[in-house]
């Protein structure tokens, strides 16, 4: 299996698929599917899209680094997985959130932003 192998298994898998329903949905065989979820088969971008769009995702949740996440969002994730008082905290603040009406929290500019 190579490095780059798109993530087309995992999210078939996820969407309690099987490899001859994804292939039907298709219209490839099993042994075509297969082998772009190996890595052993180059996919062409249209399948690519057509593959996304019968999954329900976007196209880039079937690269590895395809998670939707911007670059400072996995960094904070980076950072409360280290540290588990950062962990605490950021728990708690999220219970928090959802016990507080949303009025209470909306975000507005401040007044003193230059």
């Amino acid at each position: 299996m190579h490095d780059d192998v798109l993530l087309i298994r995992r999210r078939r898998i996820e969407a309690g698929l099987t490899q001859e329903d994804l292939a039907d949905t298709l219209g490839v065989s099993s042994v075509t599917l297969g082998r772009w979820e190996t890595g052993a088969r180059k996919i062409t971008a249209e399948k690519l899209i057509e593959i996304a769009q019968a999954l329900g995702i976007p196209v880039g949740h079937l690269y590895p680094d395809g998670d939707g996440l911007s670059e400072e969002e996995r960094d904070l994730i980076k950072a409360v997985r280290s540290n588990s008082q950062t962990r605490y905290m950021v728990k708690a603040t999220i219970r928090a959130l959802k016990e507080a009406p949303q009025s209470e929290y909306k975000h507005e500019p401040s007044s003193d932003a230059a």
